[in-house]
């Protein structure tokens, strides 16, 4: 995915593949329990520059009969950050549908602690880079609880989400980062 990604990025086609991806998932949700949450991704630049995003968000949830409570809109980010303005009303067109809010990354890139003020998401998602080898490596621990600190004081639904370990890779953990969730 990383790769079809990518091209659609230089072909300025993001939230054309965004909403082809998150139509495919809404698809399948209806398959699942209605007490089941499911993340979306979407670009940031898909939320900020495709003015009908949060209408299209709200219109393909309705058509599956997917309620929007269900949700969780992950902002990803691989390219610079969409002009505020835009970005900022599209996302609080968003959350008035129901849907919650995840920024994804956090730590790496675009997803830093300017764009937790920005967004206000109601989770957080840390970057794998600050979770591998995390066991033995105290400037990522402090890193961690210092992101941890930031959505416990921060946010109303606080979460923090750490990503899971791997097939191949042991499970790293730090006692004093205690993220609430691990995803894979």
């Amino acid at each position: 995915p990383d790769i079809l990604f990518e091209f659609a990025r230089r072909k300025h086609q993001e939230a054309q593949l965004d909403r082809a991806a998150i139509s495919a998932i809404l698809g399948e949700m209806r398959r699942l329990p209605e007490e089941i949450h499911v993340h979306v991704n979407a670009h940031a630049s898909t939320i900020g520059r495709d003015p009908g995003f949060g209408e299209f968000l709200r219109k393909a949830s309705w058509s599956y009969g997917i309620a929007m409570d269900r949700l969780t809109l992950e902002i990803v980010e691989h390219s610079t950050a969409p002009e505020e303005g835009p970005f900022l009303e599209a996302l609080a067109g968003i959350r008035r549908t129901g849907a919650a809010i995840a920024l994804d990354d956090v730590g790496a890139g675009t997803s830093n602690f300017r764009m937790i003020l920005l967004t206000r998401p109601s989770m957080l998602k840390a970057d794998r880079s600050l979770v591998d080898g995390i066991a033995t490596d105290p400037y990522q621990q402090a890193t961690l609880r210092a992101i941890r600190r930031c959505s416990s004081s921060t946010l109303q639904r606080s979460s923090l989400l750490t990503p899971g370990p791997r097939a191949s890779r042991p499970r790293h953990s730090s006692p004093g980062c205690r993220a609430r969730h691990s995803v894979g």
